[in-house]
């Protein structure tokens, strides 16, 4: 059927949870956990099994984590597939135009910043890194994997905490190639942000306030008074936190 914009032809793809939705909160099943040739998709209720889960490629493929080496495929289009069976399934994965979609992710994002060539670098809640140049505009990526959060310094350079710990820094405007900080002088911060004067703050796994100088300098405890799970210095010099508590403060 020709596309008509109606609700019976909207997805919804969610990279967090890796889940398909149609109109009406049902999930792109793979019928039965099957792995074979033709396996038909269905429409079940969502229960986030692995049959249920698609990882979304660079290649725009839809692969199932229950059969990763396949693809959903508009089944109709293979020549050796009957044209009375389904009209989507899985199929062994071939790089042909029946196997490659083009979606709008919908992506939770726990960190969104600004970089100074304008682009948006955005943080999901899958701990992915997701970029987009237009505020309104979908998410591309994921393009790196695994940060919590990420900042950039006054003189371009990024920096991205772990989610184990460490930092990370990047020069590539693709954001794709990072190198790991050497530790101790890294280590133990879940949470990165630069202060006006071009340091840079951090929470560590104790929740405590960190700071530093520039990236090879060490940390310095800066404030201990609560446990905190996020801090950034606004333009005004206003510093705002929120706590692990989930408390919003400012001074």
């Amino acid at each position: 059927m020709d596309c008509n914009g109606n609700a019976n032809q909207q997805i919804s793809y969610n990279s967090s949870n890796q889940a398909i939705t149609v109109n009406g909160g049902l999930c792109f099943d793979v019928y039965g956990g099957g792995t074979a040739d033709g396996t038909p998709l269905i429409q079940y209720q969502c229960h986030g099994g692995p049959n249920q889960e698609w990882v979304y490629g660079t290649d725009k493929t839809l692969r199932p984590q229950n059969a990763p080496d396949k693809c959903l495929d508009a089944l109709a289009f293979n020549d050796n597939y009957s044209r009375e069976g389904p009209l989507l399934g899985i199929w062994d994965c071939n790089g042909f135009p029946n196997q490659t979609w083009n979606i709008n992710q919908t992506i939770s994002m726990k960190n969104i910043i600004q970089l100074s060539n304008g682009t948006y670098v955005g943080v999901g809640i899958d701990n992915n890194l997701y970029t987009k140049t237009v505020l309104t505009a979908a998410w591309n990526g994921p393009v790196f994997c695994c940060l919590v959060s990420v900042t950039q310094l006054n003189d371009g350079t990024l920096i991205g905490a772990a989610s184990y710990g460490t930092l990370f820094k990047s020069n590539d405007v693709n954001l794709k190639i990072w190198t790991e900080v050497t530790c101790p002088a890294s280590c133990c911060v879940t949470f990165v942000s630069t202060l006006n004067d071009g340091s840079i703050v951090a929470v560590g796994t104790n929740g405590l306030v960190y700071t530093r100088k520039t990236i090879d300098s060490p940390w310095v405890l800066s404030d201990a008074s609560m446990a905190m799970s996020s801090v950034t210095q606004l333009k005004d010099g206003t510093i705002i936190g929120t706590s692990k508590a989930g408390y919003f403060f400012r001074k």
